[in-house]
């Protein structure tokens, strides 16, 4: 009956070291996926904050943008300045007639 006694005794040490084995790499497991999940989240706040920072200055950006002196803005200018300067010189062509006829 010994070998059958032997054979239970290293079955029993088998199991015992198996499960050992399954328990410890469970637990590694579990350590390595808090760990990972741990810095998953620190690079979620880290992008965060990058994106909000990239946002402030896309922002501040668009402020000076409209504060600028545009092409369109220099058009309608010489635009302005050009019928301004149509009307006195029709202005001054009337007065320049007026002054013909009286001296005729």
């Amino acid at each position: 009956m010994r070998p059958a006694n032997d054979e239970n005794q290293v079955r029993g040490l088998i199991q015992k070291h198996a499960v050992t084995i399954i328990a410890s790499g469970i637990l590694g497991f579990t350590i390595w996926q808090a760990t990972t999940t741990y810095n998953m989240s620190l690079q979620m706040v880290r992008q965060t904050e990058k994106v909000n920072s990239i946002e402030q200055r896309l922002g501040d950006f668009r402020v000076l943008m409209n504060s600028r002196y545009r092409k369109e803005d220099a058009e309608r200018d010489l635009r302005l300045r050009d019928e301004q300067i149509r009307s006195i010189r029709r202005r001054l062509d009337q007065i320049e007639n007026k002054d013909r006829k009286k001296g005729e």
